[in-house]
């Protein structure tokens, strides 16, 4: 399995349970029981790790957990595609992945360098590269 292959099914999984974490929430706020960041983990099976660390979920949990809950059946999860914050911080999002991904390409570059140096270094020495 390639890089490529690891990076997209990372991807898949991630989209996923963005998914199913904001499925979690909407049932949540729809029967009107409490939304917490346990709460929303235990509904749609992620951790809460995973939902700390997802700047929009945080929010969107935040958000609601500052809210009376509602009458159930009423949703009250907001609509992120339209918020200015989300969208501001999915542009801060985006920037920042781009910096880490040229950051990234930058010390592989560095890492194939410092290998062959060390592959011709071993060479020069008399030594086999270990296979390992």
């Amino acid at each position: 399995m390639s890089a490529d292959d690891l990076a997209r099914a990372s991807r898949a999984r991630t989209e996923s349970a963005e998914h199913r974490a904001r499925q979690g929430l909407s049932a949540l706020s729809r029967s009107g029981r409490p939304v917490t960041f346990a709460s929303v983990a235990r509904e749609a099976g992620v951790s809460t790790d995973f939902l700390y660390k997802h700047a929009e979920l945080r929010m969107l949990i935040a958000d609601l957990r500052a809210r009376p809950r509602g009458v159930p059946g009423q949703a009250s999860v907001p609509v992120a595609a339209n918020s200015s914050a989300v969208r501001a911080l999915s542009t801060q999002l985006k920037e920042q992945r781009a910096r880490y991904e040229a950051e990234l390409a930058t010390l592989r570059t560095a890492l194939a360098t410092a290998q062959a140096e060390n592959l011709a270094l071993r060479r020069k020495l008399g030594g086999r590269p270990s296979g390992h």
